[in-house]
């Protein structure tokens, strides 16, 4: 068979893109979201098949917003839609990030923790410790705070102290007006790091890193250890 009979046989069937399952072009344009948003942007300027199968729910599930500003969600702006869209369609990130505006920028408590859970619950790692977090800094909660804790401490993905600084990152990104109160120690053993002397040094976040980590210090116990998680998170909180 020549080209010429080829070229014709093809123009008879239409593209080829028409030939697969719709299903697997969503899973396809799914990936390119949670890879990167710009790839997504161009993806969706190849044909009408793709642009169309961008705006399926679990495209908005998948996508990545990491890139975004948190500010965007007060804006009426295209990307404050598509946050919306993915918040919508149980985006983790989404979730998460409106659950931290809720939470410590609008002072909506309640609806805040709830947004945080409904990430917590997908699997989302900083929802998990930022909801450890707040549930632990209150004495009826602290034993839930500390499960969601323990949660990300067994992580191999750099744990609290990496969830702690994407944390701080999200918080830069808005207006604080709720914070959490520095915890007093009621520690008196004066050989532990939560010791009734020792106080957790005031440092900037722009000085943290991955390579300047806090040097681990020992514990009396598991309480005084989750003392000194949430120390370190107001702390940080201070800086914002």
């Amino acid at each position: 068979m020549n080209l010429c009979k080829v070229m014709k046989r093809r123009q008879q069937q239409g593209p080829l893109i028409n030939s697969l399952p719709q299903e697997l072009i969503v899973d396809i344009i799914a990936s390119v979201a949670a890879s990167s948003l710009s790839d997504l942007c161009n993806v969706k300027l190849t044909c009408k098949e793709f642009h169309e199968a961008a705006t399926d729910n679990h495209v908005f599930q998948q996508a990545s917003i990491e890139a975004l500003p948190t500010i965007e969600w007060r804006t009426s702006s295209q990307a404050s839609l598509f946050l919306k869209q993915c918040e919508a369609s149980g985006n983790p990130d989404a979730v998460y990030k409106r659950g931290m505006i809720e939470y410590f920028s609008r002072a909506h408590i309640q609806l805040g923790i709830n947004f945080l859970k409904r990430a917590a619950n997908s699997g989302h790692m900083q929802s998990t410790y930022v909801l450890g977090i707040i549930l632990y800094s209150n004495k009826s909660s602290q034993e839930e705070g500390m499960e969601f804790l323990k949660k990300v401490k067994s992580t191999n993905d750099g744990g609290i102290d990496k969830c702690l600084m994407r944390s701080m990152k999200v918080l830069r990104e808005m207006w604080i007006n709720n914070t959490i109160p520095m915890p007093e120690s009621t520690c008196v053993d004066p050989t532990c790091r939560n010791g009734r002397m020792r106080v957790v040094p005031v440092i900037p976040v722009r000085e943290y890193s991955w390579g300047n980590q806090f040097k681990e210090p020992s514990f009396c116990s598991q309480t005084c250890n989750w003392h000194h998680e949430l120390n370190k998170f107001c702390t940080f909180l201070r800086g914002v």
